[in-house]
């Protein structure tokens, strides 16, 4: 038992440390969403200067290059966010079983621990009611077996979700790599003129 509560503490690190990682990646994602949210606004401003400095570059094309070569990234970017957060609330959903199903081992094992009692206290009196108290705790030994064996389950389940989740975290750390890249290939465009 100590070593289920010792897995699911671990799995609790994991859950946090891959939250604390959300924090970063949501705010990457606000930065984007909000650049292209404000896409018209911020190239007019933006590009006004490049402008002024640049004469002779077609500044539509510039706009149509972001469009063209960032946009499909940054669909990308938050069709993954919302695998991610779908698959972070499926492992927050588990890690409550887990915990429920950890209480409810607790109380089949004190259950069992009380019926230990009743056996020894009729072992020599009462046969009959030995017999019965026999029977009970085979039978809550039996539903604590189930219980481990659906927690192992379970844990194997968020296993699963955790090595998803940090595949989603890897994939859009490169979808925001290949968004930086396709800015800076502008900025070497506006550059080079």
């Amino acid at each position: 038992m100590a070593n289920i509560l010792s897995i699911l503490t671990e799995e609790e690190r994991v859950v946090n440390e891959l939250l604390k990682e959300k924090v970063t990646d949501e705010k990457i994602e606000k930065a984007i969403e909000t650049l292209f949210q404000k896409e018209g606004y911020v190239l007019n401003n933006i590009l006004s200067d490049f402008r002024k400095k640049y004469q002779g570059i077609d500044w539509e094309n510039v706009k149509e290059i972001i469009r063209k070569n960032a946009t499909p990234y940054i669909k990308n970017f938050i069709h993954e966010e919302k695998r991610f957060r779908k698959l972070l609330n499926e492992l927050e959903k588990i890690d409550q079983n887990v915990k429920n199903m950890l209480e409810s081992l607790r109380g089949d094992i004190h259950s069992i621990n009380n019926e230990i009692r009743i056996l020894l206290h009729h072992y020599n009196i009462d046969v009959a009611r030995f017999s019965t108290s026999l029977n009970n705790i085979i039978t809550a030994l039996e539903g604590v077996k189930n219980k481990i064996d659906k927690i192992k389950k379970m844990e194997i389940q968020e296993d699963n979700i955790v090595n998803a989740l940090n595949i989603i975290l890897n994939e859009e750390r490169e979808i925001i790599e290949k968004i930086e890249r396709v800015l800076k290939e502008i900025v070497k465009l506006y550059r080079v003129r």
